[in-house]
């Protein structure tokens, strides 16, 4: 009898040990490749030795679910399945890190018998690391993420003509760059900028307050430009701004930071171009700037100003004036921006 019961203590301590459950229910979002090229967005939330979720890849952002199990040696296997609960016969395998803050391994495609790898890992909320992120969300703001989808090299010279010497990490045909030269999408445009970046130029005009009806190519548009930083709580996303009504040019290019969700952290402008003139004045004004891989951005601001003058008897003449600018900034790891030093 005290055999008997040995040989049951012993097999369920095997079972135990095997299925490592854990101690409290998790909930992580994941951001990687597949065969380094497609990139994904997942879902996972953990309940002792059982696992489910879901993936999308993120140019569809159609949700494909998965179920899983935990095992032993931080061992995950993951397979997808319908709607209906039934398997599908693609399947991940492999290990997880500790605070589950990466997953490493293959995805098979059992149709094809192919083998392809499979690297994420775990994105946060830019104020706290423990706060679970809106999976709808994320997903939201990847339709805006994926007008970015073009990567640069860093460290990088912003000019508003930066457009034409990108170095791009990947080659893009012809009908590529024409539709990443695209105007953004309205709605897009202004739930992330409009709505949220808090930036008057310097005349009277708010060129982020764009209207419905005044956005058109004639008049304002945005553009994508690309993506210049990726952490795990927040993106930097460049974005270019032109505006020609006939009386003003102006043409800027920003450094937007967001966390997954598409909040808004920070934003810093890099390079601008502005000629505005009224009856009595001419002012012109351009930045440039340098970004480093280590976040350090160098701004440098010449302004240049005219103004008309007329003294009592009627006389004009104009007085000009001219000053620089260097402005350094330093991002954060929170994805927000710090004024470091203002030196004219």
């Amino acid at each position: 009898m005290i055999k008997n019961l040995l040989l049951l203590f012993l097999f369920c301590c095997t079972i135990a040990l095997k299925a490592q459950p854990t101690d409290s229910t998790r909930t992580q979002c994941y951001k990687g490749k597949i065969d380094g090229k497609y990139s994904i967005t997942m879902q996972l939330k953990i309940v002792g030795s059982r696992c489910e979720g879901r993936y999308y890849y993120d140019k569809y952002r159609q949700d494909i679910l998965l179920i899983g199990a935990i095992e032993a040696n931080q061992k995950i296997v993951l397979q997808e399945i319908d709607n209906k609960g039934n398997l599908v016969g693609n399947n991940f395998e492999g290990t997880y890190s500790d605070n589950w803050s990466s997953l490493e391994g293959f995805w098979q495609e059992q149709t094809n018998n192919k083998r392809f790898d499979l690297s994420v890992q775990a994105i946060y909320a830019a104020a706290d690391s423990n706060q679970i992120l809106n999976f709808e969300k994320v997903r939201r703001f990847q339709a805006w993420f994926n007008a970015f989808d073009l990567e640069v090299d860093l460290p990088l010279r912003v000019t508003t003509e930066t457009t034409m010497n990108w170095k791009w990490k990947k080659k893009y045909n012809k009908t590529e760059l024409a539709d990443f030269e695209a105007f953004l999408p309205y709605i897009l445009a202004k739930q992330f900028v409009m709505q949220q970046v808090d930036f008057v130029s310097v005349s009277n005009y708010n060129y982020w307050q764009i209207l419905r009806q005044d956005y058109n190519p004639i008049e304002v548009h945005y553009q994508s430009i690309g993506q210049v930083f990726r952490r795990q709580n927040f993106v930097g996303l460049l974005l270019q701004l032109e505006v020609d009504n006939g009386w003003e040019k102006y043409h800027a290019i920003c450094l937007l930071t967001y966390d997954y969700e598409g909040n808004l952290l920070g934003n810093v402008l890099l390079a601008q171009s502005i000629d505005t003139q009224t009856k009595d004045s001419h002012y012109v004004e351009n930045t440039t700037s340098l970004v480093a891989a280590n976040g350090v951005i160098s701004t440098t601001v010449t302004i240049q100003k005219s103004n008309l003058n007329r003294n009592k008897a009627g006389v004009e003449d104009y007085s000009n004036s001219s000053k620089e600018q260097e402005i350094h900034s330093i991002l954060q790891p929170t994805g927000s921006f710090a004024k470091q030093e203002i030196s004219q």
